[in-house]
């Protein structure tokens, strides 16, 4: 992941997550253990986020692209 990657939140668990479908762009990485993804939603929203809970919105596995 880079900076101005489109991403999603990656939800792992029971239930439906909201967030789950809700793409947003990586605009700052804070280096280290976790390595922190800054991203800026597209509700306007920003939220740090280790890597590991964020995916490329092409894999979502519901087709490419903003729909």
């Amino acid at each position: 992941m880079k900076v101005g990657d489109l991403v999603v939140y990656r939800f792992q668990g029971p239930g439906l997550n909201p967030w789950a479908k809700l793409p947003g762009v990586v605009v700052r990485q804070i280096p280290g253990t976790s390595e922190i993804q800054c991203v800026k939603w597209l509700d306007g929203n920003y939220s740090s986020l280790p890597k590991k809970q964020l995916k490329p919105y092409e894999d979502r596995n519901i087709g490419n692209g903003l729909l």
